[in-house]
């Protein structure tokens, strides 16, 4: 869920066509370029039945079809329903009201090695806090997470708080792991080992 909440809703509001659109977007002439970690490939799969918004056509009727949105970091495509293409004088990619189910490509190791590769690891499940999705900034408390200490689970962890900015630790994912989770019924993602985030703590 902090993959969801702190990665790939930065990720989607910066290669929104609306985003473009509005001159908001960091990544308005990055198309084809490496914005983030080489460890992400990102797809949408709307035809995928095991997500719950599975669908033939976007918001605009337009038929869907699946889209590989980051390969090994680099920006593949803005994503432009028929409003922000015809303002940005391109043409739509069928993503009005998506994307539809997204899917983050799972990593070599093992959680479990993952977790044994530096003396002490947060392992954040959720994020509660606020967020500015044009700075990039973040801060807020590590929800439903953990320590571990040698690769050992030494429990769960409270009044911990982590901060840091977007384009900043998404250019320093390390690695993701071999086993992926559902979350929310729409995205599927492995857990990443990520430097860069400030970490305090009682």
């Amino acid at each position: 869920r902090a993959v969801e909440e702190l990665l790939t809703g930065f990720m989607l509001y910066h290669a929104s066509g609306s985003a473009v659109m509005d001159g908001k977007s960091r990544w308005q002439d990055e198309v084809g370029n490496a914005v983030v970690s080489p460890v992400i490939t990102l797809r949408d799969q709307p035809h995928n039945p095991a997500f719950a918004g599975v669908t033939t056509f976007d918001g605009d009727g337009m038929p869907t079809r699946e889209h590989v949105l980051f390969d090994s970091g680099k920006l593949c495509m803005h994503l432009h329903d028929c409003y922000s293409a015809k303002r940005c004088k391109t043409t739509s990619n069928h993503m009005s009201g998506g994307p539809f189910g997204m899917s983050l490509a799972p990593g070599g190791s093992l959680l479990a090695d993952l977790l044994r590769s530096r003396r002490e690891i947060l392992l954040v499940d959720r994020f509660s806090g606020n967020t500015d999705a044009i700075k990039g900034d973040f801060s807020g408390v590590a929800k439903s997470s953990r320590l571990y200490v040698d690769g050992k689970d030494s429990g769960a962890v409270t009044e911990t708080m982590i901060a840091g900015n977007f384009f900043e630790f998404a250019k320093k994912i390390e690695a993701a792991s071999l086993e992926t989770e559902a979350v929310g019924g729409s995205f599927t993602s492995p857990w990443l080992l990520v430097d860069g985030i400030s970490v305090t703590g009682g």
